[in-house]
This record gives structure tokens, sequence and C-alpha cells, in this order.
């Protein structure tokens, strides 16, 4: 009887250390979090209504339903760069996307993955919230 309870106490622990661990990552990446790390790490954050990876997002196909159901999105920027014909680009950009169901984050992220194709930056996705930006940037919108 004891040789049993040990595998099965030892499963039930992992399984609970896991789901901690799973919703401890999720808690970071709650919009006031997010905002609160890239502002103290000097960033402008802003909240935007679309981007190049949720481009078309809430335009409507034949049955009338949109590709995706997004809730808010965030735009940060570091160290503004401006060249000799006043064009203002940054050092640093980071998209952060909240969808309001599997699908449109699945929706965001195939999007966001042909855009990194593209553009050489990173592309992050946790359940429902995506990120995308090069790479420190968004290593600190994770936390880490």
């Amino acid at each position: 009887m004891k040789k049993k309870l040990l595998p099965i106490l030892l499963s039930l622990f992992l399984v609970v250390m896991l789901v901690v661990m799973t919703s401890c990552i999720g808690s970071t990446l709650v919009e006031k979090n997010v905002k609160n790390r890239l502002k103290d790490e000097g960033y402008t954050v802003k909240n935007i209504t679309n981007c190049a990876i949720t481009d078309g997002w809430n335009v409507p196909d034949e049955n009338g339903n949109a590709p995706a159901n997004l809730g808010t999105m965030l735009y940060g920027t570091l160290n503004p760069v401006t060249d000799d014909e006043g064009n203002v680009t940054y050092e640093h950009e980071i998209w952060i996307i909240y969808a309001k169901d599997m699908d449109s984050a699945k929706w965001v992220e195939a999007k966001g993955k042909e855009k990194a194709k593209e553009t050489g930056l990173s592309i992050y996705r946790h359940e429902k919230i995506i990120i995308y930006g090069d790479l420190p940037s968004v290593q600190i919108a994770r936390g880490y």
C-alpha cells in the first residue's frame, strides 16, 4: 500500500506545481503589470486599435464574421531615432495584444509569425496574449 501511495502523491504534487507555475506566468502578463514593467524600463506605452499583425481583425467576411475578437492592444517604444529627413523610428518597439478567445489568439499569432519572418522580430504567445517586438522588449514584457 505504501509503495503505491508515494507515486500517487508525487504525481499529484507535480500537477499542482505545474498549475501554480502556469498561473504565475499568466499573472505577470496582466495588462497593468506589463505596462508598469515597460514604463519602469523607460518605454512610452500607449493603447492602439490596430497594428501590422492585427490588420483586418475587425473586417467581416462574407458571412458577417470578423476573423478575430480582440481586446486591449498596447504599443511600447523606446529610444526614438530621427534620420536626416525627419522620419522617426525607434530602437525598441513592442506590441502586446490581448485576444478575447483562443481562436482569435491563434489568428493573431499566425499573422505575427508571418510578419516576424519578414522583419526578424520575435513573437511570443501565452494563452490569449500575444507579444510581438524585438527580443529585449519581449523579454521585458514577459518579466525576464
